[in-house]
């Protein structure tokens, strides 16, 4: 997973690799929004994850775009997981995004089956927590599986492209969803009120909104991002790439700064030119790297606004046009009142 380098924010943790909004912000609002919003289609739990998945790319893609131009992250150069993309963008962050959301939404809800009764009951929170934490974990390998199902045997041993595999997992999400849909006979899936509107439909038309001023405004090529990227060293060694699938690939270990594939980024604004080793031997880590202006910002315009108000459209029919937002009830507890108790006692007593 050591295939991309988060820009620096004010606080940022793990050795300065994830910025704050990365730990307590953007998945949450992508895959808890999803896991809201999809509940009120009342579909099975079969379909209910993938439908969460589908919710999660829809949140995600303008931010992907709009994001590695504006260079919030620079991907690895030659890793062959990441290396098909999309206006810079793997696909696989795509098929990331849906199989992991989903992963997340299964383990979650078979744990909570499990471990928690339908109602609520605050005394069984640490319950409550072990079911996250279960999720959490299991997320990660759960998506893994379904990375080896499809993409690893189609990219890494007959190198279909992959656009095709991302296209056809997503494709195959759509599939399940709809067929749970169509055969869906649960009347609490069709009271939907067109005029609705709540918190999660204002984080989404913010979202929105935002990156569809972005891509009028912004000025990639002006932008300086300088932090961890992608080492710089010798650009003939190589690593090993470990697959799912037992398959060994190789990619370069360091960035070639005179060899490169990563047209969103360059050197302009390095006085000096493009960074080199300080010394043989020892990478460098830490540099700056310059963001390159649109080759076609009508092209960028045009994406941005059609998937934004698209997506806008599917998730007012989601939210606004299926069912209610599907709510557990909470445990009752009976209030023991021990003064009436004791007065009641002495009576009998006299």
């Amino acid at each position: 997973m050591d295939n991309f380098w988060q820009a620096q924010g004010i606080l940022t943790f793990f050795g300065a690799r994830a910025p704050l909004y990365i730990l307590i912000g953007i998945y949450h609002m992508f895959d808890y929004t999803s896991f809201v919003l999809m509940s009120r289609l009342h579909l099975p739990w079969w379909a209910y994850g993938p439908a969460v998945g589908l919710g999660a790319v829809m949140l995600d893609m303008p931010y992907d775009i709009m994001g590695i131009k504006l260079v919030w992250w620079t991907w690895h150069d030659t890793d062959p997981n990441i290396y098909d993309r999309m206006n810079w963008v793997p696909w696989n962050s795509y098929y990331f995004h849906a199989s992991f959301a989903c992963s997340f939404t299964w383990i979650l809800m078979y744990s909570r089956s499990k471990l928690v009764e339908k109602e609520y009951d605050w005394r069984k929170l640490p319950r409550e927590i072990l079911c996250v934490l279960f999720a959490g974990m299991g997320a990660f390998w759960l998506g893994t599986i379904q990375f080896a199902l499809l993409y690893h045997p189609m990219h890494d041993i007959f190198k279909v492209h992959s656009e095709y595999t991302t296209i056809a997992f997503l494709s195959i999400y759509a599939l399940i969803v709809i067929f749970a849909d169509r055969q869906n006979k649960n009347s609490s899936a069709r009271t939907g009120n067109k005029y609705w509107f709540d918190e999660l439909a204002a984080a989404i038309a913010i979202e929105y909104l935002f990156f569809m001023i972005a891509v009028v405004i912004s000025d990639p090529v002006n932008i300086v991002s300088d932090g961890l990227h992608q080492p710089i060293g010798p650009c003939n060694e190589t690593q090993k790439v470990q697959t799912p699938t037992g398959l060994v690939l190789q990619k370069k270990k360091y960035f070639c700064v005179d060899d490169y594939d990563e047209k969103y980024i360059d050197f302009h604004c390095v006085p000096g030119g493009p960074p080199q080793q300080p010394e043989p031997g020892v990478p460098l880590e830490w540099y700056a790297v310059c963001g390159t202006d649109y080759e076609n910002r009508a092209e960028y315009i045009f994406l941005i606004w059609f998937i934004c108000i698209l997506y806008g459209c599917i998730w007012y029919q989601i939210a606004a046009r299926s069912g209610v937002t599907q709510k557990d009830p909470v445990k009752q507890f009976k209030k023991r009142v021990i003064g009436a108790k004791k007065d009641t006692e002495s009576k009998k007593t006299k």
